[in-house]
């Protein structure tokens, strides 16, 4: 069972791979929304400053899991 991704899930980016929480969902029309990510660690990328969090497309992220 495939368990859906709410505000306190812990994630992982895809386009970054770091881990982090979610803290807020959003809809940017009826079809389509997305999330804001806070990293346990900031993403230190190759150009510009380090990110503490990310809003990001729904399907950027996926729901890690304990079991």
């Amino acid at each position: 069972m495939k368990l859906p991704i709410t505000v306190g899930s812990l994630v992982r980016h895809k386009q970054s791979g770091q881990v982090g929480l979610v803290t807020d969902h959003y809809m940017w029309n009826a079809d389509y929304g997305g999330f804001t990510v806070k990293f346990l660690k900031p993403w230190i990328r190759e150009i510009g400053m380090p990110l503490l969090e990310v809003n990001c497309a729904a399907y950027d992220v996926e729901r890690l899991t304990t079991s």
